[in-house]
């Protein structure tokens, strides 16, 4: 999660390709300049892939939003949808996690 103030903040002095393509990066390379605290929630969910990096990615969220519809639903909703239709949550699995971060960041030096 992050404050509107400390996105606006990293486009403007975000000036590397990989900060402009992924602006969240520079708030987390540049702590002394932003608040930053990890959240945890229990069960840990981190292995779940939520993001649309890649054509799979983009089939699974589709999937997930034909069964719960346009009126608005939450991570509680996703989980529901998931804990009964298992194979879903599939369609994504084995992809490299940040690989367009990483090639980014390979690009202007800074892996």
């Amino acid at each position: 999660m992050f404050s509107t103030d400390a996105l606006t903040r990293a486009w403007r002095e975000g000036r590397l390709p990989t900060y402009r393509e992924h602006v969240t990066t520079y708030i987390r390379f540049h702590p002394n300049m932003f608040r930053i605290h990890n959240v945890r929630h229990d069960p840990d969910l981190s292995s779940l892939r939520w993001t649309v990096d890649e054509p799979r990615d983009l089939e699974f969220i589709r999937k997930v939003y034909d069964r719960l519809g346009d009126d608005g639903f939450g991570m509680d909703d996703v989980l529901r949808v998931l804990r009964e239709e298992p194979a879903l949550g599939q369609i994504n699995v084995g992809l490299e996690r940040d690989a367009g971060l990483k090639a980014s960041m390979r690009k202007d030096c800074l892996a």
